[in-house]
């Protein structure tokens, strides 16, 4: 009977050692799990605050190109307001003397190929801004595009994980 004890009591004693093995194997393992929780929050941290200063730097493009929008709407109606002063200044000459018609033609007319040119080079202007307005904006949705997939994948893998756990 004391012989049975013994072993009975070994048995015990080498399942509690066993015991003790799983113990420490599942707090390791619960102890990973919350390192790799803990590192995937982070990078979802991180990937939102790319997010965020991806947003600001859009919108700081599209202000900048709306401010260069409006410099040249400026520029186009100080043009304008020149061209019409040159056009009272020739009026003006023009009753002067016939003489001097013939070159105020010839200025008027070298004003107004100005006025064309500028009004040419302002609208290619407006719209290379347009363009890469749309650039940016097609930028920035791709790049929020990558950011929404990437924190997609590590949010189902957070999920994977916690599930497994």
């Amino acid at each position: 009977m004391l012989l049975r004890l013994r072993e009975e009591k070994e048995e015990i004693v080498g399942k509690l050692s066993e015991l003790e093995v799983e113990i420490l194997e599942m707090k390791e393992s619960q102890e990973l799990a919350e390192d790799q929780r803990e590192q995937s929050l982070s990078r979802i941290k991180a990937t939102e605050e790319e997010l965020q200063r991806a947003t600001s730097a859009k919108q700081q493009a599209i202000d900048e190109a709306k401010a260069k929008e409006a410099d040249h709407i400026a520029l186009l109606d100080e043009i304008k307001n020149l061209h019409h002063e040159a056009l009272d200044a020739a009026s003006k000459e023009r009753t002067e003397a016939v003489v001097a018609l013939e070159a105020l033609k010839e200025e008027l007319a070298t004003s107004l190929a100005a006025q064309e040119q500028a009004k040419v080079d302002a609208q290619a202007a407006l719209e290379e801004h347009g363009h890469k307005l749309e650039e940016i904006e097609e930028v920035h949705k791709s790049r929020e595009t990558e950011l929404s997939d990437e924190i997609k994948r590590i949010t189902s893998e957070l999920e994977v994980r916690i599930y497994h756990y």
